[in-house]
């Protein structure tokens, strides 16, 4: 297990997970990106709002994946630029990148799989998914705080950056490795 996640972009409407036994219904070769080892990137989250929450069970558990139709995704990034631009430095300087990413999809939708993250701590993953995505239209400190532990970075109040463990948060971070 490589405790990673997946941006995924395909003409399916299921989520996309990976079952008890790590089979994946969705093809790898369908990622748009990729976090890093218990990274969950941060700009992937604009792309959805609390509507596009699934409940998806696989064995015993129920967790919640993120699916959007491609284009309601082009509108919540867009939606969320303003926020997030304001909000923090460092990305300033990656969403051209982010938004040609998204805007290169092929498929009709964009999911994020990230069966393996929920897994290394279901609770957390639970209580932060839906707060951090409410971040984008509520502003509110708790959202931030919710977004800011599910993808593990801190906030320098001060130079308003973004950090992951004391070191500045990079494009990688942010959107995947593409």
């Amino acid at each position: 297990m490589s405790n990673r996640a997946y941006l995924i972009s395909d003409n399916n409407p299921a989520p996309a997970f990976e079952d008890e036994n790590g089979n994946r219904n969705f093809e790898i070769s369908d990622a748009v990106s990729e976090g890093g080892s218990y990274v969950f990137p941060f700009f992937w989250l604009t792309a959805f709002r609390e509507s596009n929450a699934v409940a998806q069970k696989v064995g015993e558990d129920t967790f919640t994946c993120l699916v959007a139709p491609l284009e309601d995704a082009l509108k919540n990034l867009e939606a969320s630029k303003e926020l997030v631009c304001s909000e923090f430095s460092n990305p300033v300087f990656h969403w051209p990148r982010w938004e040609e990413i998204v805007r290169s999809c092929k498929g009709a939708y964009l999911k994020i799989e990230a069966t393996e993250i929920w897994e290394m701590d279901p609770g957390a993953y639970e209580n932060n998914l839906l707060p951090a995505i409410s971040w984008f239209t509520s502003g509110q400190e708790s959202d931030r705080a919710a977004l800011l532990e599910l993808c593990g970075f801190n906030l320098d109040f001060k130079t308003k950056s973004l950090r992951l463990n004391n070191s500045l948060v990079t494009g990688n971070h942010l959107y995947g490795f593409v």
